[in-house]
């Protein structure tokens, strides 16, 4: 069946929330999911409200650190989302102010016209500043196929 490369299909599924911080688990989902969703409308002004200053990223294009770096690498246009679906969100609390996600996630989408992997495991820290919760490390891993 031939796709339509000129029509991007947003998914976007409210991913069921589990784990040992239930005060802000529910917040840090949805907060991550509005990345994704950032990402795949290059929405800078989205992950500028979102991502600690020292931010990394690491992805199957590299490590990039630093939230200018990564914002101007996720909205430089050069990707293309066709649809993606994060399941089950996890909160694991670390520290005070410190909460890990860990996820898994599908996403049909190229970026610099590499395919990237269709099932992802995914993580998170976020961290609180001055009452805020800010992204300071997201993490994916191919999965086996």
């Amino acid at each position: 069946m031939k796709r339509l490369l000129l029509v991007v299909v947003l998914v976007f599924v409210g991913a069921a929330v589990a784990g040992d911080d239930e005060g802000n688990a529910e917040k840090l989902a949805a907060m991550e999911e509005m990345s994704w969703e950032a990402w795949a409308n290059n929405d800078a002004a989205a992950l500028e409200k979102s991502l600690a200053e020292g931010a990394i990223e690491i992805a199957p294009a590299g490590i990039t650190i630093g939230k200018d770096e990564i914002i101007a690498g996720l909205t430089a246009g050069a990707c293309e989302v066709t649809s993606y679906e994060l399941g089950e969100i996890t909160a694991h609390k670390v520290a005070e102010g410190v909460v890990i996600l860990t996820y898994e996630a599908t996403q049909d989408a190229t970026c610099d016209g590499a395919r990237l992997p269709e099932h992802v495991y995914s993580s998170s820290v976020w961290v609180e500043k001055d009452g805020e919760w800010y992204s300071a490390m997201y993490h994916e891993t191919a999965a086996a196929e």
